[in-house]
């Protein structure tokens, strides 16, 4: 039981660290989106705001990372896309 315990542990471990490294890969994909493009001046804004919500998951990550991972949640709409691109 105890082992299992264990394994269910790790198993959320990586899945989170997988999340870690998923946002930090969303963040880079939106700046060079914003970078490399010609957006109009809303879609830009809308990159921006997503590029904050991303920047505020990872203080929250990094925070969890140093402090109690296990105890981390994240944030429903990018949980579920990284979910998604799995």
């Amino acid at each position: 039981m105890l082992r299992q315990k264990k394994h269910e542990i790790d198993l959320k471990r990586k899945e989170f660290l997988d999340y870690g490294f998923f946002l930090l890969k969303r963040q880079e994909s939106l700046l060079s989106g914003i970078k490399d493009s010609d957006l109009d001046n809303v879609n830009i804004e809308v990159h921006i705001r997503e590029c904050y919500r991303v920047i505020n998951e990872l203080e929250r990550f990094i925070f969890a990372i140093s402090h109690d991972l296990l105890s981390f949640r994240p944030q429903f709409i990018l949980w579920e896309t990284f979910k998604l691109g799995r």
